[in-house]
């Protein structure tokens, strides 16, 4: 009555495998119809990257970004003065712990600079995940001080005051985040929340998961609005990235060639979903399943080291039982 399956644990570890994976699919295939959407949108943009940069859209790497359409401007003389005043009593109240300060367990020190990537990517849709950071003063705490502080113990409350002050944008996104500029964020990455520096948008994670499927190929980033505008356009090449003009991109009605781009845009979608066919990081070893030997993803291998059958979950079911009773 149930799905038509017993209870056995094989079977429900089986019914609950198809059920996500169905699910994953479902979500996977409603991202490359909005992802056509997009491609399509944005294909006389493409095309004028492709022609101003002298790359065959056969060549090009093409990746739909979002795009954050606040204007550009000076900072709010009152929101600035705000969140000065919040910063100062975060400082002050970092200094006033007892404790000494130390990093969290599991923060990373960022010593490298940000991958060209993820500076492009946001460049060209200025920010629209930092929006939420004029709302919540850049994440910022005291607690996030304190692991700054504990990069530089010989600095006083204001020397870590002034560090930050110094960071603030001249130029932000109305309403945004203080440190919000027109290349992104201006803090050092070990002087931002964590939050800051773990999320990123689903585009950009896919650029990131892409970096060893993209070698040497030129990337175009096209960021556009969710009414189809705003669009902004620039192109990673040999390492480095630059904004492309396409403002005044020449519209195409050629169908084939619409077609051409939409096609290119998607072709690689699949190889970087997370969720249907995980990457393996270059020469490392498959996994398999420790009982019937059949390839098992990444998320498979770290939770059961089972491909997720009856038979094998059956065998790994009697395993966990008998190693329980020798426990006992």
């Amino acid at each position: 009555m149930r799905d038509g399956i017993c209870r056995a644990p094989g079977c429900e570890a089986e019914r609950t495998r198809l059920a996500a994976t169905a699910i994953m699919e479902r979500d996977w295939m409603q991202y490359r119809r909005t992802t056509a959407e997009r491609l399509d949108r944005a294909a006389d943009q493409i095309a004028a990257v492709s022609e101003h940069c002298g790359i065959g859209l056969d060549e090009l790497k093409i990746q739909m970004l979002p795009r954050q359409t606040r204007p550009m401007t000076g900072p709010d003389p009152d929101e600035r003065a705000a969140f000065k005043s919040y910063l100062r009593e975060i400082v002050d109240q970092s200094f006033a712990e007892e404790s000494e300060p130390a990093r969290a367990p599991g923060r990373v020190t960022h010593d490298e600079p940000e991958s060209v990537f993820t500076t492009a990517s946001c460049s060209t849709c200025k920010g629209d995940c930092c929006n939420l950071g004029g709302e919540h003063n850049a994440f910022l705490n005291a607690d996030v001080v304190s692991e700054f502080r504990a990069l530089h113990p010989d600095w006083d409350a204001d020397q870590i005051y002034q560090a930050y002050e110094q960071r603030l944008a001249d130029v932000t996104a109305l309403g945004s985040c203080q440190f919000h500029g027109e290349l992104g964020c201006t803090l050092d990455r070990d002087m931002r929340a964590q939050l800051c520096n773990s999320h990123h948008c689903r585009a950009l994670k896919y650029m990131l998961q892409m970096r060893g499927l993209i070698g040497d190929a030129p990337v175009a980033l096209i960021a556009l609005d969710e009414e189809g505008d705003g669009r902004e356009a620039s192109v990673i090449q040999d390492g480095e990235w630059r904004y492309v003009d396409v403002e005044n991109a020449e519209k195409i009605d050629d169908a084939t060639m619409r077609d051409q781009i939409v096609g290119n845009g998607l072709a690689w979608l699949p190889d970087v979903s997370p969720a249907i066919r995980p990457i393996q990081p270059s020469g490392a070893p498959a996994h398999v399943c420790k009982w019937c030997g059949q390839p098992i993803d990444a998320n498979q291998a770290i939770r059961t080291q089972s491909c997720g059958s009856g038979a094998c979950e059956r065998q790994r079911t009697a395993e966990l039982a008998k190693a329980y009773a020798a426990d006992r």
